[in-house]
């Protein structure tokens, strides 16, 4: 209750953290790094402090429109998920 809190943007702890909302983060390719033209592999992982990640979805023009990645590989029910997109 000490080092997993949720802070406000003043700094002060508004509770602790018992639940973590959805999040993900693309791993590959790197944010700085170079791709060829042609077909790329959008990849990362997926979490839910909720549930278990049932479907990861993948946008490549800033939220316009959206496509299922293909989850190939699980940590367990209610863990991550590793996800890939042929972009």
């Amino acid at each position: 209750t000490e080092s997993y809190v949720i802070i406000d943007e003043d700094g002060r702890v508004v509770r602790p953290v018992r639940e973590m909302p959805v999040s993900s983060v693309i791993t590959s390719p790197l944010s700085d790094g170079e791709v060829v033209a042609g077909p790329v592999t959008v990849g990362g992982f997926a979490w839910s402090g909720y549930a278990g990640v049932a479907a990861v979805e993948v946008s490549t023009d800033g939220g316009e429109t959206w496509n299922e990645a293909e989850i190939v590989e699980e940590a367990g029910p209610l863990s991550w998920v590793r996800f890939a997109y042929e972009w």
